[in-house]
């Protein structure tokens, strides 16, 4: 599995949380693992995952959004969140190399 073990914490700890069942969860972790496996060395990638829903109070010092992104770098997943869909996701505003919507 190329998720770091802070990742995989924060994944069940926000994603659970923030109102998906276990198996949702399991199954976004699956994907980033997935995903984390096709970019280059040495690259960060963020990747923008559709969930549908609000999950916490917008402006507030809880996770909260609508989509899900999770980071890749040198191909380990470092971190998951919840953005709001009004949030810029752009390389700059994620520290990262590429943006990525993922339909699947």
């Amino acid at each position: 599995m190329s998720i770091h073990g802070h990742a995989l914490n924060r994944a069940f700890g926000r994603l659970v949380e923030g109102g998906m069942t276990g198996e949702d969860a399991g199954a976004i972790i699956g994907l980033a693992d997935e995903l984390s496996a096709t970019f280059k060395p040495f690259e960060s990638v963020a990747v923008r995952v559709k969930f549908g829903r609000m999950v916490g109070q917008a402006w507030s010092d809880t996770s909260n959004g609508d989509t899900i992104v999770f980071i890749v770098r040198n191909r380990i997943v470092q971190t998951f969140m919840f953005r709001r869909r009004t949030q810029p996701f752009t390389k700059d505003a994620l520290n990262v190399d590429r943006c990525i919507n993922y339909n699947g």
